[in-house]
């Protein structure tokens, strides 16, 4: 296969950065690092440009066209919206080019690597390398495609600067306008109490599992016959979630019921451990959730509602294996 590099028009980038939603922040510290000095393709970054133009073509056209791709991969990469169009747009790519303008960046090791992804050199382990040698390693690649880099200059470091203070304002003031907070936060913990009820129903029903979920506006309890979690909102002021907002989900040794339910126990469960999130608001302004004292992954309702229920899912193995002490009856 020939290496074709395209023309110089064609390159208006010099890096195209492909990422999921809940790895925003990766792909933002990435942007930061090399954006003094190189021109980078990063969207939401990039959204002012997409605006009035064919959303798909243009999504498409960084990644056919700059110096070097670099692909932030867990799964289900290749499998949502955006994310797709950008897989297409590579493995089109491969067909012309060959493979050396793309690296390929490890971001967990549990994730199964695509099928069509050749056993190269193009691959990069985050979690053994970091942040600051993967910028490195794009820097090297760009200037072996005939990149150069530009000194950085305080232009590009003040439009840095802007572009975080101007995320910070901005979840400032929403997180603390009670209409918004109603609109965005109340409406999305609702869904996502459904949703976690939707999929351990998908399990029970699938699997033969005997789980019961119990959804309400802000609150969902999932249990077995042996163990709990109670999943819910707490707010602690009406008019700001700045500070003491989050989901809980708390594990029990024991059944919970929901009043409604007109059940009693003898005993009261007792709280085994409990994660929590906390919301945000990623580039893009949308509302994301943070898993407190973990990895700084921006997590969609979607990506939030099967992370508790995995948790949930872990509660019953442990139980499976006799590491719970039940409530006694």
């Amino acid at each position: 296969m020939t290496n074709n590099k395209g023309s110089e028009a064609d390159q208006k980038y010099d890096v195209a950065i492909s990422f999921l939603a809940r790895d925003e922040r990766i792909a933002g510290d990435l942007n930061d690092l090399l954006r003094e000095g190189l021109s980078v393709f990063f969207f939401p970054g990039k959204q002012e440009e997409l605006a009035g133009t064919n959303g798909l073509e243009s999504m498409r056209k960084p990644f056919l066209t700059a110096r070097i791709v670099v692909v932030l991969y867990r799964e289900p990469w290749g499998n949502t919206n955006w994310t797709r169009v950008e897989q297409a747009a590579i493995t089109d790519r491969f067909l012309k080019e060959g493979w050396d303008w793309l690296l390929f960046v490890q971001l967990d090791e549990e994730s199964k690597l695509p099928d069509w992804l050749p056993e190269t050199n193009i691959r990069f382990a985050l979690e053994q390398y970091g942040i600051n040698q993967l910028a490195g390693a794009v820097k090297l690649r760009v200037q072996q495609r005939g990149g150069k880099l530009e000194p950085p200059t305080a232009l590009t470091h003040a439009r840095r600067v802007q572009r975080e203070a101007s995320l910070i304002a901005d979840q400032k003031a929403f997180f603390r306008h009670p209409e918004w907070i109603e609109n965005n936060i109340h409406r999305q913990v609702e869904s996502l109490m459904h949703r976690i009820a939707e999929l351990t129903d998908e399990i029970r029903v699938g699997l033969g599992m005997k789980l019961v979920a119990r959804p309400l506006s802000q609150r969902c309890v999932l249990r077995d016959e042996r163990v709990s979690m109670n999943i819910g909102w707490r707010q602690a002021f009406y008019h700001s979630v700045s500070e003491d907002a989050e989901i809980i989900a708390a594990e029990f040794n024991g059944p919970l019921y929901l009043p409604e339910e007109r059940m009693m126990t003898v005993f009261a469960p007792t709280e085994l451990q409990r994660a929590r999130f906390t919301p945000t608001l990623s580039l893009s302004r949308e509302v994301r959730w943070i898993e407190v004292g973990k990895k700084a992954e921006l997590l969609s309702a979607e990506d939030l509602a099967h992370r508790i229920v995995i948790l949930f899912l872990d509660l019953l193995n442990r139980a499976d294996k006799g590491q719970i002490e039940f409530t006694s009856g």
